[in-house]
């Protein structure tokens, strides 16, 4: 036979009942304990498989008694229970003895209190709120409306019948009295009259309070006298449950008012009784109350009644005999109306205690869950929250723990994924800034960190809500509302509310930004400080959070982010253009070359002019509006394509970036997504094009550029040409600021930039382990470099070796200040560690930022040195003036700026004293050397006179003809012009490349006078001298000081190799 009890998913062979363990439960006599009882024993059959088998109460004790001689019935239930003779008793009301616990029991509450009281009907109550209070029973006026002689009813009372509370009021209730009405044929005056002295005179209402027979404490007649109420107790039928209700449902129907006592649970309280009833308020019970009883012989109770607590009590042997047994029993629990719905099926559907126990088992499935254990002996099917566990020979259904989940039935517990949240059981939510991927397997749900924390802002959401009101689509990443765009962190209507002429405004700046370019940057600067700054910032953006950068602006304008160029400047909800994210990545992408579109439109309008100047003569006039450095350009090919390099190498790390992200994508749900469009799948659609685009950006920028520059750089220092004027005027800009062996070095710091920016941007940054990983890649990247460079020293400037260092550890300390994180959010420390690592970000970006000082410094001190040198020798400056005008732009303006600079260093010597120049080239050793002060110019003509005078050693029979012909030069000298053999050509073997090749040799210059005239040394030797005496040429007194400068003279005679007389800059 199979019993099955509705609503349970289990079921039960009875041949499977466990017959060696048998359980005994005590039921009193009261029908409450008897309904209890059942369901614990149909349960206990029925889903545990163990023999249950209620025991009278009285029936035990009297067994009790006769077989141990020991009287139970004057002890608590819980001393038979330890001592054997039962198992448990799972309503109990006997705790009048208030025996301590006993050892070897288990006792808990079943979940109801018992509760008795004065009720009235909830009609009534509605009718009239006072009646809710005992304090209104002390006048007659309210109290005798519970007369049924005066024939009140609720809807008279509801209509105001005790408003006026006088004797009148009988006079409108007599009405209903037949003597009183004057239309009824019984209409008797004196009748009328006397029955109305008759009513004034009874100013009490009737109580209708329990007769003794009740198992329920009794003390109405007590509590009437105690606080005087004018209320008369009259006592129901036998029984008196049975009369109270009777009484209760006769006012009912009659709308007569009514009041009297009542307990809880009970069936009168359920909703088959049809009746509804509500609570009296009186004085709260005490203890004292119960003194006050004792002690005046039972007479007084100036208070309510006490709640009774309902007990279960159960012994610890039948955890070890059957353990599902004994949970079912401590898990048994009732609430006030499962209770009072029993009594109520018992007595107005007057059904069996079994038939009761059975029906509120099946219509209340839920709760009958949560009491029995799911306990199995094969492998049960356990629903969604829980999983299977086998022990102790057993299997059960065991809730999900902390941090583990089971969203599906017949499922197992998993450990929490990262980004959830898992109180246990069948509930997961996304942690903070996470999001929810909606087609997850139930078994394998997946969490994604969102960019900008803009996901899951509050944290434990739930997943179908992870999304600001505002966002939607992939990672939150898109705006609801249609024509709708993110502009300034918030989303914007481009539809009614848009503004793209504001895009003029940062398109002006660029403009005026490259003209300044144009004008400060001169064609080969001599110090990388500038770029390495404007570099430095770059890369920091690289190092540092989304969420920092954000609060730092210089370096979000140093991104080439369109949102950087109107974050904080546009105001919220205002849209500039209507673009979407993969617009936006795109538009990064392109921005950089914007700038060199500008400069080559400037490069147009400079051919345009240089063409169209003698046809419009007008034009002059606007050029003559132009700084000199515009305006004196000899070459311009050689002017703009110096400046096509700088502008390289500023944007050359942005162009990597913006292809990289275009190429970044980034795993959602097994598909691949572009991480900066999350709704946007990579390889196909509109991201195929701008696929192709960034591979191709990638190959030239990363591949082909650098390449071909480091072939042409070794080219060129194999040729021993990087002196030459043509070289220096068009290559020189790379390779300058490097020391002589290290020419092709700026490949290296590009190849450099490159690793650090694939890195950045290709390491995965989802989560925070990734983030570390990411930046702990990038630490270890600067430290590399950083050794590199301290090891090689490749800059020609003390200054800038140590600026770069300065840059490279500041870099590394900005990586590990952005690990600073706090595991988890808590409150105040977190927002201190946030500030600190603020702090410190801010610290260490500005950091290198120290060594401006001398920088300038050094400007100031290479045009105070060269203002001296002027001074010392006007003769000597007359060589400078006829320089040619590549190696005389070379020379001026090497610390990187242009006329306007050069203009502005003009007051030096104005403001500079002759007796500050030593403090401040002090001040400059700090960070530089004195070396630093020499210029490029100066060290190409050092080596050329090095080469001219080892080559005139080496051949001892052109000694004596280049004697011969410079005396002869300066024999007619004061001649208007020179004679025909006045020059001579020479064609002179070379014996090996010094420096230079041969076509530099043949260049190099002539001078009278022995070594002094030299002051060579060679170009750029890490660890050389290089004072100032030893590179300015000849000192004064020397012979060769003295020698007389010829101009140059056009030889009518073509000859191989043509000695050049005129001096090269930096020879004064």
């Amino acid at each position: 036979m199979l019993v099955r009890f509705a609503g349970s998913l289990y079921t039960t062979n009875l041949a499977e009942v466990n017959t060696a363990v048998n359980i005994t439960l005590v039921q009193h006599d009261w029908d409450s304990s008897a309904l209890a009882t059942e369901v614990a024993r149909i349960l206990l059959t029925e889903r545990v498989g163990v023999v249950a088998t209620p025991i009278m109460y009285h029936v035990l004790t009297e067994s009790l008694l006769s077989q141990t001689g020991i009287d139970y019935g004057l002890l608590s239930v819980r001393q038979m229970i330890a001592d054997g003779h039962v198992t448990a008793d799972v309503e109990n009301w006997d705790d009048t003895m208030q025996s301590a616990p006993v050892t070897g029991v288990t006792e808990g509450m079943l979940g109801y209190l018992g509760q008795a009281g004065w009720f009235i009907p909830t009609s009534l109550a509605n009718a009239n709120r006072e009646l809710l209070s005992y304090v209104s029973y002390k006048y007659s006026s309210t109290a005798r409306i519970f007369d049924p002689a005066l024939n009140y009813t609720i809807s008279q009372i509801a209509g105001g019948a005790l408003s006026g509370s006088s004797d009148a009021d009988y006079l409108v209730a007599a009405q209903n009295v037949s003597a009183c009405g004057n239309s009824s044929s019984s209409f008797d005056a004196s009748a009328c009259l006397q029955t109305l002295l008759h009513d004034v005179g009874n100013e009490n209402g009737i109580f209708f309070a329990a007769s003794t027979d009740v198992d329920w404490f009794s003390a109405d007649q007590p509590i009437i006298d105690s606080l005087g109420l004018k209320l008369t107790v009259q006592f129901v039928l036998s029984p008196s449950e049975a009369g109270l209700i009777s009484s209760i449902q006769d006012a009912q129907q009659n709308d007569r008012p009514w009041i009297g006592y009542m307990f809880t649970p009970s069936a009168v309280f359920s909703n088959y009784s049809g009746v509804s009833l509500s609570r009296v308020l009186l004085p709260q019970w005490t203890p004292e109350c119960d003194l006050i009883y004792d002690g005046s012989n039972q007479t007084l109770y100036p208070c309510d009644y006490a709640p009774g607590f309902v007990k279960k009590f159960v012994t610890n042997k039948l955890q070890a005999q059957a353990p599902h047994a004994y949970r079912l029993i401590t898990q048994l629990t009732f609430d006030d109306a499962d209770m009072s719905d029993m009594l109520g099926r018992r007595y107005f559907r007057n059904l069996s205690i079994h038939d009761a126990a059975c029906n509120w088992i099946r219509s209340n499935p839920v709760k009958v869950a949560s009491i029995v254990p799911r306990w199995h002996r094969t492998r049960p099917t356990c629903a969604a929250g829980e999983e299977p566990r086998y022990g102790n020979q057993e299997w059960v259904c065991t809730a999900c723990s902390d941090d583990t989940f089971n969203l599906v039935a017949n499922g197992t517990c998993r450990a929490c994924p990262q980004g959830a949240i898992c109180p246990g059981g069948a509930t997961i939510f996304a942690d903070k800034h996470y999001w929810y991927w909606p087609a997850s397997d139930p078994m394998n749900p997946l969490f994604y960190s969102c960019a900008e924390n803009k996901c899951c802002v509050s944290g434990a959401c739930p997943v179908d809500d992870t999304c600001p009101p505002d966002r939607t689509g992939n990672l939150c990443a898109s705006c609801r509302d249609p024509n709708h765009y993110l502009w300034n962190g918030q989303c914007a209507d481009c539809s009614t509310n848009s503004t793209p002429a504001a895009v003029l405004l940062p398109l002006a700046v660029a403009f005026v930004v490259m003209f300044l370019f144009l004008l400060l940057s001169t064609k080969q600067g001599e110090s990388v400080f500038i770029s390495d700054m404007i570099l430095f910032f770059q890369l920091v953006t690289l190092l540092v959070s989304k969420v920092d950068l954000a609060n730092i602006f210089i370096l979000k304008a140093t991104t080439f982010n369109l949102d950087s160029l109107f974050d904080g400047v546009v105001p919220h909800g205002l849209c500039i253009l209507p673009l979407g994210n993969m617009d936006r990545t795109a538009l990064k992408a392109v921005i950089p070359f914007l700038f060199w579109i500008i400069l080559g439109i400037y490069h147009g309008i400079a051919v345009a002019y240089r063409s169209l100047k003698t046809k419009y003569p007008s034009l002059l006039a606007i050029a003559a509006l132009l700084p000199t450095t515009l305006r004196n350009v000899n070459s311009l090919t050689n002017f703009f394509l110096t400046r096509y390099f700088l502008l390289f190498t500023v944007t050359y790390m942005p162009i990597i970036e913006g292809a990289l992200q275009l190429l970044n994508c980034r795993n959602l749900g097994g598909q691949r997504y572009l991480a900066t469009s999350p709704d946007l799948l990579c390889y196909q659609g509109r991201h195929l094009p701008v696929t192709i685009y960034a591979i191709l950006v990638i190959v030239v920028w990363v591949g082909v550029l650098p390449m071909g520059l480091l072939v042409k750089l070794r080219r060129l220092m194999r040729a021993g040409t990087l002196g030459d004027d043509a070289v220096v005027e068009r290559w020189g800009v790379l390779y300058i600021p490097y020391r002589k062996q290290f020419a092709w070095y700026p490949v290296l710091d590009m190849i450099k930039r490159a690793l650090i920016t694939i890195a950045s941007v290709v390491i995965p940054q989802s989560t925070e382990t990734e983030f570390v990983i990411n930046l702990a890649v990038l630490l270890v990247l600067l430290w590399l470099f950083n050794i590199e460079h301290v090891y090689s020293l490749p800059l020609y400037t003390v200054l800038d070796n140590r600026f770069r260092t300065f840059t490279y550890g500041s870099m590394m300390m900005l990586t590990a200040t952005s690990m600073i994180k706090s595991p988890i959010d808590v409150g105040d420390y977190t927002n201190v560690l946030n500030n600190l690592r603020l702090g410190l970000l801010f610290l260490f970006l500005f950091l290198p930022c120290l060594l401006i000082p001398w920088f300038v410094l050094w400007n100031i001190l290479r045009f105070h040195q060269k203002q001296q040198r002027k001074q010392r020798g006007r003769g000597s400056s007359n060589h400078s003036s006829k320089l040619s005008p590549t190696t005389a732009g070379a020379s001026t303006g090497g610390s990187g700026l242009g006329s306007f600079a050069s203009s502005a260093l003009a007051l030096v010597p104005r403001l500079v004293k002759e007796h500050h120049v030593t403090r401040l080239h002090r001040l400059y050793r700090i960070f530089g050397s004195e070396r630093d002060l020499e210029t490029f110019s100066e060290e190409v003509l050092a080596e050329k006179q090095s080469r001219a005078k080892s080559r005139k050693l080496s051949v001892p029979w052109a000694n004596g003809v280049l004697r011969n012909t410079i005396g002869r030069m300066r024999a007619v000298s004061a001649e208007p012009a020179l004679s025909d053999h006045a020059m001579i050509t020479l064609a002179v073997p070379p014996r090996g490349r010094v420096g230079s090749g041969a076509s530099d040799a043949s260049a190099a210059p002539l001078h009278g006078g022995g070594s002094g005239s030299v002051g060579a040394a060679p170009l750029r030797e890490r660890g050389e001298s290089h004072g100032s005496d030893a590179s300015t040429g000849p000192k004064e007194g020397s012979s060769s000081s003295a020698s007389p400068v010829v101009s140059p003279v056009v030889s009518p005679v073509a000859s191989p190799v043509r000695a050049v007389a005129e001096p090269r800059p930096g020879g004064d």
